[in-house]
């Protein structure tokens, strides 16, 4: 580089001269988006992995019953138990439980296999699921069971509301975990107020 071009850059490199006040003002609104924005991430990944852990306690306390049937209004209470588990609102957080059993096809070579719903209880402003809901979204998350074998699907939503709304619109995290009766097979629901679905033959 002709020596004419490069001594301008040179004096700019080993010039120290700046006003600190001005460069503070340009890098603050940057250093502060930057702290706000893995404050918020952090929260968010923190109530991502409460609502699995919660998930995994529910589905554990269901599984364990050994006797029934379950009274609907338990389901309100494993909602506030999830509620205090990810430290979240009544508002905020819901949970439904859905008992499914494999009917036919249930072996590994078979196709069309069919499921079931045995009963289904949400909470909040959830419904039931359907068998629409179950073969057309939760059928592949279902795990293999022999025919008649019944197991537990547990599903839950945290909304979380992120501490500064600039960098992330409020967000629904859901979470699904199946897990098989450990003690009870047949396990029945008791539903005097209508809020749960019961199939006929459950």
């Amino acid at each position: 580089m002709p020596l004419r071009f490069k001594t301008p850059f040179t004096r700019f490199t080993l010039d120290t001269r700046g006003s600190m006040v001005a460069e503070l003002v340009l890098v603050m609104p940057f250093l502060i988006w930057a702290i706000l924005g893995i404050i918020v991430f952090f929260y968010g990944f923190q109530l991502r992995t409460l609502n699995v852990t919660g998930s995994n306690t529910i589905a554990d306390l269901i599984s364990r019953q050994r006797e029934g049937p379950i009274p609907a209004d338990d389901f309100e209470n494993m909602d506030e138990v999830f509620g205090f588990l990810t430290d979240t609102p009544d508002a905020l957080s819901r949970i439904r439980v859905t008992l499914v059993k494999c009917s036919a096809n249930c072996d590994p070579d078979d196709s069309g296999r069919e499921l079931d719903i045995v009963w289904s209880c949400p909470t909040d402003d959830l419904l039931p699921m359907t068998e629409t809901d179950l073969s057309s979204t939760f059928e592949a998350q279902v795990p293999l069971m022999p025919q008649t074998e019944r197991v537990i699907l547990v599903e839950t939503e945290v909304i979380f509301n992120p501490p500064f709304a600039y960098a992330m619109a409020p967000q629904t995290m859901r979470s699904f975990i199946a897990t098989r009766p450990r003690f009870v097979n047949g396990l029945a629901v008791e539903d005097e107020g209508g809020l749960c679905y019961v199939a006929g033959d459950a």
